[in-house]
């Protein structure tokens, strides 16, 4: 523990203490850990945290990032966190409970009196007040372009899924570089290497979907048996693939973070030691 002078009676005062009686700062972060648990182990943090590569990629960085490291990764943490709400839509839209389609849907097309909508899983068309689901896959799927759009709706399934859940690696990663002392080289790396991979996969598979579906649906349709006579209709994208691009570009926000932020300059070896070491008690003044 670090320790200054105090003219109080009582001694001098931790730092912790200090920061405490000050009140907290955005600038402070988040201190939840001394890091991931592969860091107690001496292999491990030796060929990983310690390495020459992982030390030099560390350091790499501006003094700006590190003067308002807290402001900066709380602001990628807030970023990862409303990701995570993004990403939350195009879980829900894989249902196959019709209103919540209507709600989260990937693209949607308006006629004359009736509404089309696609997700990954289901095509829902709204036609006189009645709601009619086709799948994909399904013999009798409206158009030709269902063959295409059935694959190119396998991947946004996945997509939405795995999207949701590295979300809150992303969120931890941001948390642990909010202070100087949670920071580590191997979260650096494991940040921008996990921001770059995530909105590189997820923009490749918006747009093999924009491309191999969304455009190849007709731009008219004549559904005689349900209502809808020959009309022209146009096709929008909706909110899961929207807050699915979006949650994409915080990623390349969140991968800027870490590299302007440097992993500081200081002895690891107290933080990684096991739980059960502390350190000596500082001598009083």
């Amino acid at each position: 523990a670090r320790w200054h002078e105090s003219s109080s009676p009582a001694g001098p005062v931790s730092m912790a203490d200090a920061e405490k009686r000050r009140g907290w700062d955005c600038n402070d972060g988040i201190y939840y850990g001394d890091g991931p648990p592969c860091c107690r182990i001496d292999c491990c943090r030796r060929e990983v945290e310690e390495s020459d590569a992982c030390a030099f990629l560390g350091r790499r960085g501006l003094a700006f990032g590190e003067r308002n490291r807290g402001r900066i990764m709380m602001f990628a943490a807030f970023l990862s966190f409303i990701s995570i709400i993004f990403c939350l839509v195009p879980v829900i839209s894989t249902t196959d409970h019709v209103p919540t389609i209507k709600d989260t849907y990937w693209g949607r097309a308006r006629g004359d009196g009736f509404a089309i909508y696609s997700a990954p899983l289901y095509l829902v068309v709204h036609s006189s007040g009645r709601d009619f689901t086709f799948r994909w896959e399904d013999k009798d799927c409206l158009y030709d372009a269902c063959d295409t759009c059935k694959t190119a709706n396998e991947g946004a399934y996945s997509l939405a899924i795995v999207s949701f859940i590295t979300s809150f690696p992303q969120l931890m990663t941001d948390l642990q570089r909010s202070t100087a002392r949670g920071d580590l080289n191997c979260q650096k790396i494991l940040g921008v290497f996990t921001g770059v991979m995530g909105m590189c996969s997820t923009l490749a598979s918006l747009s093999q979907y924009a491309t191999d579906c969304q455009e190849e649906l007709p731009s008219r349709v004549d559904i005689s048996e349900i209502g809808v006579e020959d009309s022209r209709i146009t096709w929008e994208y909706g909110p899961s693939f929207v807050l699915l691009a979006l949650a994409s570009i915080f990623k390349l926000v969140d991968v800027v973070c870490h590299l302007l932020v440097p992993v500081p300059e200081k002895s690891r070896e107290p933080l990684l030691r096991d739980s059960s070491q502390s350190n000596p008690a500082p001598e009083s003044v």
